[in-house]
């Protein structure tokens, strides 16, 4: 029966995406905290230049629209801002 393996195969997918998840989000929070000790104690660079590159291609290769890629970028360079913003 087709449907009940598709059903079987996507409740496993789900449960692993769970697991990774449980797994990764704890150890990316040790990574940032990391990251911190290595950089709190400066220099700063008084000055950051972003480029941001390879959306367009990113998006394509993902099988997306060109705007969709563009939005991401956006939202990272956000995500990068706030991360610059908290370090002062």
């Amino acid at each position: 029966m087709p449907g009940k393996t598709t059903r079987s195969i996507a409740g496993l997918l789900k449960s692993f995406q769970w697991f990774v998840n449980a797994i990764s989000k704890p150890a990316y929070k040790l990574y940032e905290a990391w990251l911190w000790s290595q950089i709190s104690d400066g220099p700063f660079p008084k000055h950051v230049a972003i480029i941001p590159d390879g959306n367009r291609r990113w998006a394509q290769y993902a099988g997306k629209d060109y705007k969709y890629g563009h939005e991401v970028g956006y939202l990272k360079l956000k995500e990068v801002l706030n991360w610059l913003w908290e370090l002062n």
